[in-house]
């Protein structure tokens, strides 16, 4: 009986052994990689939020179904009506108007005629409803214009 170690090049078990190895950490970190990139992808995918504006809604796919974006118009006079969970108005751009049914207090400066930006989701059926949870007041620089002493240099 010979029991002098073999050899890679007499046939020894060195050169399959490491195959054997090697396939298997191929394999789990290929499935790793793939599980990484698809995790990655839903999370960018589920955090986009996209922008429309009243006139785009139900026309382009980003602002029709049930996702969620953020919708902008001007606040439509008359249309103000408090409610006992928020506000309800109508905003309007390009001759569009979308109503809006707001959970919560709208912002200090919210009032009819100024531009908005909400966020939320449309509703289900019909007539087009848009259900937001959060509004963005866009307002102008008359304050700073009208009281240049009161704001600090180099402030925004």
């Amino acid at each position: 009986m010979d029991l002098t170690p073999r050899t890679a090049a007499t046939g020894g078990s060195a050169g399959p052994r490491r195959r054997r190895r090697t396939l298997p950490s191929v394999a789990l970190l290929s499935v790793a990689a793939v599980a990484v990139a698809f995790i990655l992808f839903k999370f960018l995918t589920s955090a986009t939020m996209y922008f429309c504006g009243a006139d785009q809604v139900g026309v382009k796919s980003e602002c029709s179904g049930t996702r969620s974006f953020r919708l902008l118009g001007a606040v439509v006079a008359g249309t103000v009506k408090p409610t006992a969970e928020g506000v309800d108005f109508d905003v309007t751009l390009n001759d569009k108007v979308i109503h809006v049914r707001h959970s919560g207090s709208p912002p200090q400066l919210f009032q009819e005629g100024i531009q908005v930006v909400v966020e939320g989701k449309l509703a289900q059926g019909a007539p087009v409803t848009f259900l937001s949870d959060n509004v963005l007041v866009k307002h102008s620089e008359e304050y700073r214009q009208k009281n240049p002493g009161r704001v600090q240099a180099g402030s925004p």
